[in-house]
């Protein structure tokens, strides 16, 4: 089941007012506001197979209070469907005007919500970015010149008629997801990850084409907000790993240059050259105290990272003699980062490599059923979910060192997880 606003996710609204079920079936949505109301039942389980996916997609997803997702396996022969949330909006732009303002803003709610499925992924993306910082690093030069010619257009013009260029940039970009008083259950892994990432770039310059006093003055700021919360008594529980992050980068660099004398020739021309520039960044991952969060055989990981840049140049200059030239460059940056774990956290951990092994021979009859996929191994001392690296042709999960093929079904090298038939058998799954 597709249900589709046009624009990727960048217009149009889906109130989701009642129950679905898909039997079986995946769902995506795609709109730039995805709501949830309170009580709604998502389900795609079918009986007597797996269970599908669900996939959101936006600028603003909110799961209201009661409502579900539920893509959990319908019984233990079967696998859940992965549920996916995510919101997007990047901006990108090949040169700035001299006066611009953008503010890009995602966000993901969950308020006394549930979801249930194999992986679990939230991510908030906003990005604001010219077109230098996206191209590969052997190009980044060329572009950057190119962009900043372009940019240089409008002021160059503007000055030769009245010998000042003032350019003005503000961009921002948040990016939120919250999940408050609900709850997430994955059958493998659970991701929260927010991002953020702003460029700011201003260019003014003065050409001296008039007697007047040379004026350039810029000012560039990029602000972000960037917070990945798990609050309340919210409980979160992967089989595998949980991950909650909050990743923010703000860069503003203001260029002001004032050229007395280019075209004509004043000894009292003087040249004034200012260059502002400002940052804010605000980066929180947060777990509340009254939360719980489990990864019953994996790792558990709430982190914040961000950066911050500032840069200025202002200079003056004169082709001829000139009075004087002033200029003037200053930068403020803010920049508040911050990972706090304040709940109840269990991570259980994997067991790989080193003295933890377990071997088995599957040449000798009975160790290998290739109808059920069972393995006969005494005493094992394996858990459902443990990850494990299965390797043909050694004492390592693989069979005797006699033995170099992998046997049917599976791949030496790959990495497969356990499921417990008894104290002597298990089986291996792809997931």
């Amino acid at each position: 089941l597709t249900i589709d606003s046009g624009d990727s996710g960048a217009t149009g609204a889906v109130e989701i007012a009642s129950n679905i079920s898909t039997a079986g079936n995946d769902l995506s949505i795609t709109a730039a506001t995805i709501t949830a109301d309170s009580g709604v039942i998502i389900n795609t389980q079918a009986s007597g197979a797996d269970s599908g996916a669900i996939s959101l997609t936006g600028r603003n997803i909110t799961l209201g209070s009661g409502s579900n997702l539920d893509a959990a396996a319908s019984d233990t022969s079967h696998n859940a469907g992965d549920v996916t949330l995510n919101v997007d909006d990047e901006g990108h732009r090949v040169f700035d005007l001299p006066v611009d303002y953008v503010s890009k803003s995602v966000g993901i709610s969950l308020e006394g919500a549930s979801i249930e499925g194999g992986d679990v992924s939230l991510t908030a993306t906003a990005t604001d970015l010219s077109l230098p910082g996206e191209v590969p690093s052997w190009a980044a030069g060329f572009t950057s010149t190119l962009s900043g010619l372009f940019s240089q257009i409008p002021g160059a013009v503007i000055s030769g008629a009245t010998g000042i260029d003032a350019s003005v940039i503000l961009r921002g970009a948040d990016a939120g997801i919250t999940v408050d008083n609900s709850s997430i259950a994955a059958a493998g892994d659970v991701s929260i990850a927010s991002t953020t990432d702003v460029q700011t770039t201003v260019t003014a310059t003065a050409l001296g084409a008039t007697n007047s006093p040379q004026i350039a003055v810029g000012y560039a700021q990029a602000t972000s907000h960037v917070t990945a919360l798990v609050s309340g008594t919210s409980t979160i529980t992967a089989l595998h790993n949980v991950t909650v992050t909050a990743t923010g980068e703000t860069d503003a660099t203001t260029n002001a240059y004032a050229n007395a004398n280019l075209f004509s020739s004043n000894s009292n021309a003087t040249g004034f050259a200012v260059a502002l520039a400002d940052t804010n960044l605000t980066d929180t991952a947060e777990v509340d105290s009254g939360a719980t969060l489990t990864a019953t055989l994996g790792n558990v990981n709430v982190q914040a990272n961000g950066t911050d840049k500032v840069s200025t140049n202002a200079a003056t200059d004169s082709a001829r003699d000139a009075k004087a030239g002033v200029s003037l460059g200053l930068g403020f940056d803010l920049a508040t980062v911050q990972s706090l774990l304040n709940g109840h956290i269990t991570a259980g951990g994997t067991v790989s490599g080193g003295s933890n092994q377990d071997t088995f021979n599957p040449q000798q009859s009975g160790t290998v059923d290739q109808t059920t996929g069972m393995i006969y191994m005494p005493d094992h001392g394996l858990k459902t979910g443990q990850a494990v690296t299965y390797t043909a042709g050694d004492q390592s999960l693989g069979g005797t060192s006699g033995s170099s093929s992998a046997i049917g079904g599976l791949t030496s090298g790959n990495t497969y997880y356990v499921i417990v038939v008894d104290n002597d058998h298990i089986q291996l799954a792809d997931k």
